[in-house]
C-alpha cells in the first residue's frame, strides 16, 4: 500500500472519530515547509499529549551537479508521519517525537556527448546516459519542537508551526549508464565520490508553518 494511502486512511478514522463524538475532539490542519505542502490529523490522548498523523508532498525539477557532472534531476519529496506532540507547560508549546515512512529520493539522468564526456570513477565516456538515483532509509526518525493552541472543546482556528530534524540515515546512491562499458568498480568509486557530496542529506531540517482547526 502507497504512503499517501496508509496517511488518508488514517485521517478518514481520525476525523469518524471526531465526528462520532470522540472523547476530547481533534483537529485537521494543512501546512507548507521543508517538506512541501501538508496535511494533518490531530488527535487530543491526555491533557497535555497529542497524537498526530500527516502526509507531507513537494515535486521540483532542477538541475544538480554530482562530482562535476550535470544532472537534470527530479526531486520527489513524500513523507507520511506518526508523532506524539507533548505539552510539558501545559500551554500552546510542545517537544514533538515519531517516524515518518520516508519515501524522498531525487532521480538524475546525464546526456553524454563527445563535448560532455563523463568520467565515472577511472572510466571515461563519450556516449549514451548516466543515470543516478538517491534515497533514503523507508522509516525515519524525528524530533523536534512547535507550537499550537491546545484543544478546548470550542471550534476554532489556531496557527501552528514546527521546527525539527528528520534523521533520514545514509543516502542510497544507485549509477547506471547506458553503454556497458564501464566496469563495476568505477561504478563503485564514483558512488563514493558522489556519497560525500550527499552525506549532508542524511539529516535535514524540518520547518513548517500552517492552521489547524479544532472540532
Amino acid at each position: 500500500m502507497k504512503a499517501s494511502y496508509i496517511a488518508m486512511i488514517g485521517l478518514t478514522l481520525l476525523a469518524n472519530n471526531a465526528f462520532a463524538g470522540g472523547s476530547t475532539g481533534m483537529g485537521v490542519g494543512a501546512k507548507v515547509g521543508t517538506l512541501g505542502l501538508g496535511i494533518e490529523g490531530i488527535k487530543p490522548v491526555a491533557p497535555n499529549l497529542d497524537l498526530r498523523l500527516g502526509l507531507n508532498k513537494f515535486s521540483y525539477d532542477t538541475d544538480e551537479t554530482l562530482d562535476n557532472t550535470d544532472y537534470k534531476a527530479k526531486l520527489d519529496m513524500q513523507t507520511v508521519a506518526a508523532l506524539a506532540d507533548w505539552r510539558p507547560a501545559g500551554n500552546g508549546f510542545f517537544v514533538s517525537g515519531g517516524a515518518m515512512l520516508n519515501n524522498n529520493k531525487l532521480d538524475a539522468t546525464a546526456t553524454v556527448s563527445a563535448a560532455d564526456p563523463v568520467t565515472i570513477g577511472n572510466a571515461t565516456i563519450n556516449s549514451g546516459t548516466v543515470t543516478s538515483g538517491i534515497s533514503f532509509d523507508d522509516v525515519s526518525p524525528y524530533l523536534g519542537v512547535g507550537y499550537r493552541k491546545p484543544f478546548s472543546g470550542t471550534r476554532g482556528w489556531t496557527f501552528a508551526a514546527d521546527a525539527g530534524v528528520l534523521l533520514q540515515g545514509d543516502p542510497k546512491i544507485t549509477l547506471t549508464e547506458s553503454t556497458g562499458t564501464v566496469a563495476q568498480s568505477d561504478i563503485d568509486a564514483e558512488i563514493a565520490k558522489v556519497n560525500d557530496d550527499v552525506d549532508a542529506l542524511k539529516n535535514i531540517p524540518v520547518i513548517s508553518l500552517g492552521a489547524v482547526y479544532n472540532f
